[in-house]
C-alpha cells in the first residue's frame, strides 16, 4: 500500500514536471517575478509618496530618473503642490486667468518624458493665455483621479477646465481588480497594497481599501504552472469581488463632472487608449451625459510614437496637446453643449 502511494506521488510529480516542460516548449511564460517588480511599486520609488486617500501621490522635488525604457535619465520636476511643472522657472504664472487642470495617469503625468516633453507642458505652450497645471499621477484610474479631483476642488474656479486622460484599462484600476492589485501587493513591504478602489452603493460612490493579498503562490514568476493557477485564482476573485467595471467608470465620470460644475468649472475627457468597441461605448455615454470629449484614440495606436515600455513618446504627447488646444480654442468661442 505504501509503495503504491509513493508511486502515485512520484507519478504526479513527474506529470507536473512534464506539463511544465510542455508549456514552456509551447512558448508560455512563467510571468514576472514579484521582486523586483518596479513598474508597480508606486509608493516605494521616486517620485512617489504615500497618500491616505489616493494610495500614492507625487513627491515634491527635482529628479533625474530612468523611465520609459529610454537609455538616459529624464528630468522630472514636482512643485510643492505635488503637480509637475508645465513652464520654465522664469515664466510668469498669473492667478488672474483661467486654469486648465490636467488629471489622469502616467500618460498625462508624462512617464518617461522630460518636463518639457509632457502633454500639459506642450498644451501650455499652445495656450499661453491659460494656466495649465499637471496633476497626472502614474498608476491612477478614474477612481483615484476622482478622489484626487475632490482634493483639488478648492483650486477650481469659474471658467476653469478639467482635462481627464481616460484609457480603457482604468476600468480594472477603478475596482482594484485582484489581477492587478495582487502584483502591487506582493511587490510591496510585508506584501501589503495601498491601492484604493471605488464601489457604487445606493447611487453613492464609496471609497474602500482594497484587499491585502497575503497568499503568494509558490514559485511565482518562475513556474508556468504556478502562473496558470495564480491567474485562475485571481480571475475567480475578480468575478466574485468586483462590480460592472464600465458602469462604475461611467458613474465616476459623472461624479467628476459634478465636482467640476459645483465650482463653475467644466470637465473634458481625452479618450486615450481604447479598443474600438469600448471607445464607441464611451462616446455614446459622454454624449448622453453632456460631457465634452476629445477623441485621441487614433493617435494612441501609432506604435512608432511610443517609448520602448509602451508609454506615449513626446510626439504622441504633442499630437494630443494639439487636438486639445484646437478643441479648447473652439470651446471658448462657442457655447458648451
Amino acid at each position: 500500500m505504501f509503495i503504491r502511494f509513493r508511486l502515485v506521488i512520484f507519478g504526479l510529480v513527474l506529470a507536473l514536471f512534464a506539463a511544465e516542460g510542455i508549456f514552456r516548449l509551447c512558448g508560455m511564460s512563467a510571468g514576472v517575478p514579484p521582486v523586483p517588480y518596479e513598474s508597480s511599486k508606486f509608493v516605494f520609488r521616486a517620485p512617489y509618496a504615500g497618500n491616505s486617500l489616493t494610495g500614492w501621490q507625487l513627491k515634491p522635488g527635482n529628479y533625474q530618473l530612468l523611465q520609459g525604457g529610454r537609455d538616459r535619465a529624464v528630468k522630472i520636476s514636482i512643485n510643492p503642490d505635488a503637480s509637475r511643472v508645465t513652464r520654465k522657472e522664469n515664466t510668469a504664472y498669473s492667478r488672474a486667468i483661467s486654469k486648465i487642470i490636467c488629471i489622469g495617469d502616467s500618460f498625462i503625468f508624462g512617464e518617461g518624458l522630460d518636463d518639457e516633453e509632457t502633454l500639459p507642458w506642450r498644451l501650455q505652450e499652445l495656450l499661453p493665455d491659460r494656466n495649465v497645471i499637471n496633476h497626472g499621477v502614474g498608476g491612477f484610474g478614474t477612481c483615484q483621479t476622482m478622489l484626487r479631483l475632490s482634493q483639488l476642488r478648492e483650486l477650481l474656479s469659474h471658467g476653469d477646465i478639467v482635462v481627464y486622460g481616460l484609457s480603457s484599462f482604468h476600468e480594472e484600476r477603478n475596482t482594484a481588480d485582484p489581477r492587478q492589485d495582487y502584483w502591487i501587493a506582493i511587490s510591496s513591504p510585508n506584501h501589503q497594497s495601498s491601492y484604493p478602489r471605488c464601489r457604487k452603493n445606493d447611487n453613492q460612490i464609496v471609497r474602500e481599501d482594497s484587499k491585502v493579498w497575503e497568499i503568494i503562490m509558490p514559485l511565482t514568476g518562475r513556474s508556468v504552472l504556478s502562473k496558470i493557477f495564480t491567474d485562475a485564482w485571481l480571475s475567480v476573485l475578480a468575478i466574485r469581488s468586483v462590480q460592472n467595471q464600465r458602469e462604475l467608470t461611467f458613474s465616476l465620470l459623472e461624479k467628476m463632472k459634478d465636482i467640476s460644475a459645483a465650482r463653475g468649472a467644466s470637465l473634458i475627457v481625452l479618450l486615450q487608449e481604447f479598443p474600438s468597441d469600448a471607445a464607441i461605448d464611451y462616446q455614446k455615454f459622454l454624449d448622453r451625459s453632456a460631457i465634452n470629449y476629445v477623441d485621441g484614440t487614433d493617435i494612441a495606436y501609432r506604435h512608432h510614437l511610443k517609448l520602448p515600455d509602451g508609454h506615449p513618446g513626446s510626439e504622441m504627447a504633442e499630437l494630443w496637446a494639439k487636438k486639445l488646444s484646437v478643441f479648447l480654442s473652439k470651446a471658448t468661442e462657442e457655447p458648451s453643449k
